[in-house]
């Protein structure tokens, strides 16, 4: 029974007894004209309901299949053709053979007057398979089989199947990052993985058989504090199509330092409204506003899950999948990806918005992160299944205009395809892996249609001079230059001879309100020991070295599109360097040297330094840390203390500002080593200090 004979039907009973009553004579009267009419009225209108609920209308009919046949990698698109005089709803179904990962690569949807089946077959899939479509309706319906061909892939090339765009660490709750990384390649067996671009120190890919790998890193302190954003290039390599690249971000998530200068950022969340009915349009777009007092550098990310956290209050991200925004006109756009939702269903999907700035622009320890608070709305399904536009993102081939959604190292954009008559009005017509494995002819590569092309860009004379072996020697005190993308510059200073040396380096002249560059000093062993890398004018850093020493100057764009001339300007005077401890080497976890039965530490805290204590417990105790510091030569310091275990995991700080100690207290129950860190919020400053740790079970 449809929706009318709900209605109907108690309408024929009201009808009945209209009838009735009309026609009954009271007091031996005559029926009156008017209720003659009614008569006939009622009697029509019950006939037209009881016809109605005695049948829903015609049924419909899925109309006769014409054989079809795909390649392995390509998309198949077969539609569904209906007969449906009536216009009511219908739903389609399929039953087809039983082969490895069906569900995962076909997809079917349709509204009252036709539907589509979309199929990216794979490998295992090669054959002729029968499958039966069906559609239903409250009037009835009927189904159709059709015999689809799939035939081997002429090259298929690698793809990344794992991991998505990236992930986000709490390194309160796990110091290790870890992630699997698995390819397919549907006529190759081995696919060989690796790491390219600069890894992190200390990480490793571990290989897991011949299409499989897991990333394993635990970020050191320093580490942490340089940053809170890596970028892990991947490429996979099966000996026959050019390697298949693929970035995925590392997001590092740590308790913040308390009580660092300058303000968080404020973010506002404009759409979609808390707990809103958003319907399906391609994807969900959230957008957002942020203003902060010294601005941002890296994009706001969005996280987002179909499953509710255990914890609302402060749920668990590495649960959540992500992505970036992206600005435009002043607001900031993602896109939560499409969940090929049917018009009929829908789904709660759990959000919220994270954004760091940069106002420490010498690493990341007094960022200041503002994450919303979790919000939520209603992702409503379409008849309609939208299709992504050129250069627009994309998850499979099927979901573009164009039918080719080309795989790119940050996930797949729709480009146009060429051959066959077709030719290019951007780009030039190559081969192009897209997001399947399939090699088709399209135009290429993504930057080029996308965004322009690779800039023009004329180099300086200093080239080449973009390793740490070809550094240019400087001759001078200013000298300009120019960066070029994915080129950075790297420069040679000899410091002065006969006494200790103060060094400042400035990055200057560049357009600054247009592009970004960064400014990092290295010693003779190529370890870092100065970085500016805010969003300003200019970058400077200083620093003291010793008689007769050289300095490796870094200079490179944030982006690929940070790019221009600039000036480096280099002034040296005499000075006096900050001299380091006895306890030396004893910055890193590694190194962290003992403290003594007494309890009692002391060092000194020279420029870009860190000092390490370590200290056991035999036994579940309370440890009280009290730190006395006082400023050396010019500048104010101010020392802050962290404690760890022994595998670099964080369990808590003390970080007053701008005081002359720090205590800690904290209630310890696992045995073992613990690693105090004392170290400067400000980078560039010196300090003498003594610390006392008193145990106490």
């Amino acid at each position: 029974m449809d929706g009318r004979c709900v209605l109907a039907c108690p309408l024929v009973g009201l009808a009945s007894r209209l009838w009735r009553d009309l026609t009954t004579v009271r007091d031996h009267r005559p029926v009156h004209p008017i209720a003659g009419r009614w008569r006939v009225l009622v009697w029509a209108l019950g006939v037209s309901l009881l016809v109605g609920c005695a049948g829903g209308g015609e049924a419909p009919e899925l109309l006769p299949l014409q054989p079809a046949a795909v390649v392995v990698n390509e998309t198949l698109r077969l539609d569904l053709s209906v007969r449906n005089p009536s216009g009511v709803g219908l739903t389609y179904t399929f039953t087809g053979p039983d082969l490895p990962g069906l569900s995962q690569v076909t997809h079917i949807a349709g509204t009252p007057s036709g539907g589509e089946f979309i199929w990216t077959p794979l490998a295992s899939h090669v054959g002729t398979h029968q499958f039966v479509f069906s559609i239903t309706s409250p009037n009835g319906g009927n189904s159709q089989s059709v015999l689809i061909q799939v035939d081997p892939a002429a090259s298929a090339a690698p793809i990344f199947l794992r991991p998505g765009a990236g992930g986000t660490y709490d390194l309160a709750r796990d110091p290790a990052v870890r992630f699997e990384i698995e390819v397919r390649d549907d006529d190759s067996t081995d696919v060989e993985i690796q790491m390219t671009g600069n890894p992190p120190e200390g990480s490793q890919l571990v290989n897991l058989g011949p299409k499989q790998a897991r990333f394993e890193w635990i970020p050191g302190p320093e580490q942490i504090d340089k940053s809170e954003r890596w970028t892990i290039q991947l490429q996979a390599d099966d000996g026959d199509h050019a390697p298949t690249l693929h970035d995925y971000l590392i997001v590092l998530r740590s308790p913040p330092t308390e009580q660092c200068p300058g303000e968080p950022p404020a973010v506002s969340v404009l759409s979609p409204a808390d707990n809103a009915r958003v319907e399906q349009q391609g994807g969900y777009p959230v957008v957002i506003s942020v203003t902060d007092d010294l601005g941002i550098r890296d994009a706001p990310l969005l996280y987002f899950s179909t499953t509710a956290p255990a914890s609302e209050s402060n749920p668990d991200l590495s649960g959540f999948d992500q992505t970036t925004f992206s600005e435009s006109s002043g607001s900031w756009t993602a896109q939560i990806p499409s969940m090929e939702l049917q018009a009929s269903q829908e789904r709660t999907v759990y959000y919220l918005v994270s954004v760091t700035d940069n106002d420490d622009p010498n690493g990341a320890t007094c960022d200041h992160r503002t994450d919303t608070p979790l919000r939520r709305f209603i992702a409503v399904g379409s008849s309609e299944q939208p299709l992504a536009l050129l250069c627009e993102s994309c998850t499979s081939s099927a979901g573009c205009q164009s039918g080719v959604c080309a795989t790119t190292s940050t996930g797949g954009v729709c480009l146009p395809p060429c051959g066959g008559g077709t030719t290019c009005t951007t780009g030039t017509c190559q081969a192009t892996v897209t997001r399947e494995g399939a090699t088709v002819d399209a135009c290429g590569d993504a930057d080029t249609v996308c965004n322009g092309g690779e800039p023009s860009c004329q180099d300086d004379g200093f080239e080449p001079n973009d390793s740490f072996g070809g550094a240019a020697p400087l001759t001078q005190s200013a000298t300009d230059a120019t960066i070029c993308p994915l080129n950075p510059d790297y420069f040679r200073i000899q410091v002065l001879s006969g006494a200790d040396t103060d060094v400042t380096v400035t990055v200057s002249d560049y357009e600054w309100e247009v592009i970004d560059l960064d400014l990092e000093l290295f010693d003779e062993d190529e370890v870092l020991i100065g970085r500016s890398a805010g969003i300003g004018e200019s970058e400077i850093v200083q620093t003291c070295l010793p008689p007769s020493s050289q300095v490796v100057v870094k200079v490179f764009g944030y982006t690929v599109y940070d790019y221009g001339p600039y000036r480096l300007t280099v002034q040296q005077s005499s000075g006096t360097c900050c001299v380091n401890d006895e306890w030396e080497p004893d910055n890193t976890l590694l190194t962290a040297q003992p403290i003594g039965t007494d309890g009692w530490f002391e060092g000194r805290i020279c420029p870009q330094d860190n000092d390490y204590r370590r200290f056991e417990l035999t036994q579940a105790s309370r440890v009280d840390v009290a730190l006395l510091f006082e400023s050396v030569g010019e500048g104010l310091a101010d020392l802050d203390l962290k404690l760890y275990k022994a595998d670099g995991s964080y369990i808590a700080g003390a970080f007053s500002y701008i005081e002359d100690e720090e205590t800690l207290t904290v209630d310890l129950t696992d045995t073992g080593t613990y690693i105090l860190r004392v170290y400067s919020v400000f980078s560039d400053a010196s300090a003498d200090y003594v610390g006392e740790i008193l145990i106490t079970q």
